[in-house]
């Protein structure tokens, strides 16, 4: 048997094209459960599906032994809440929110958006990550901060604007440049 064409079910509010650019076979390749495996980690990697179940559609096998390939996915929520409370034997007690979007435009990009600190130091950070520009395994990132921190001997304050893109090369390696 053989891959086939492609049917994505599910997450309606999610690029199907960056679904199929996560792929891990080509049409028309002998079949092997290995791909699909590599095809799902790649999905769920992107952070906006709680399921991905990829499986062959073995009624309809043509006559040159291609089958049709099911690919049914499932989004989490776009949106979530995260609160923290700790301690800091330097800086003392803090806290932190942070709300993330998975999706904002529908390309699995992520925003998390975090403020807090403790009564030393404080701020907000603020982190943009779009998946696969130029159809391939870069991303673009973004990122925006401003930090205070008043203590008895100085006070400080910083902000960050940068953005960057990263290329993945397999599973455990990137390269990240940008100003």
């Amino acid at each position: 048997v053989r891959y086939g064409e492609v049917r994505i079910k599910g997450a309606p509010g999610v690029d199907w094209g960056l679904v199929r650019r996560r792929l891990a076979w080509k049409e028309g390749a002998d079949y092997s459960n290995g791909p699909l495996r590599d095809t799902r980690e790649a999905l769920f990697s992107l952070g906006v599906f709680s399921s991905v179940r990829i499986r062959p559609d073995e009624g309809n096998v043509g006559p040159d032994g291609r089958t049709p390939m099911l690919v049914e996915l499932k989004e989490r929520k776009r949106r979530s809440v995260a609160i923290s409370a700790f301690y800091d034997t330097s800086l003392g007690p803090g806290g932190e929110v942070e709300w993330l979007h998975r999706n904002l435009f529908g390309g699995a990009e992520r925003l998390p958006v975090r403020i807090g600190g403790t009564f030393v130091e404080y701020g907000a950070k603020l982190n943009f990550r779009k998946p696969d520009i130029f159809a391939g395994p870069q991303d673009l990132l973004g990122e925006a901060r401003y930090n205070e921190l008043d203590t008895p001997a100085y006070d400080g304050r910083e902000a960050v604007i940068g953005a960057a893109i990263q290329r993945r090369f397999g599973k455990r390696f990137s390269v990240k440049a940008g100003p």
